[in-house]
């Protein structure tokens, strides 16, 4: 929890049942979290950078076009 520094997002995850189902928006938001952490993550763009990569990966444009629409 040490990479969300969003507190709603992190009362949110504290909110989630723990048990072996989750109701699928918990898992669209889940899913979206992780995508977004992980490509925010230094050390995921420096791999990207490495291998050649960068923003040109349609999922990293993808949560940029995200980014654009709703972190205003």
């Amino acid at each position: 929890m040490t990479d969300i520094v969003d507190p709603p997002v992190a009362r949110r995850i504290m909110t989630l049942h723990n048990r072996l189902t989750l109701d699928a928006k918990d898992v669209d938001f889940l899913s979206g979290l992780g995508r977004r952490l992980l490509i925010e993550h230094p050390g995921y763009q420096r791999f990207l950078d490495r291998i050649g990569r960068g923003t040109t990966d349609g999922r990293i444009s993808a949560l940029s076009n995200w980014r654009s629409r709703n972190l205003k």
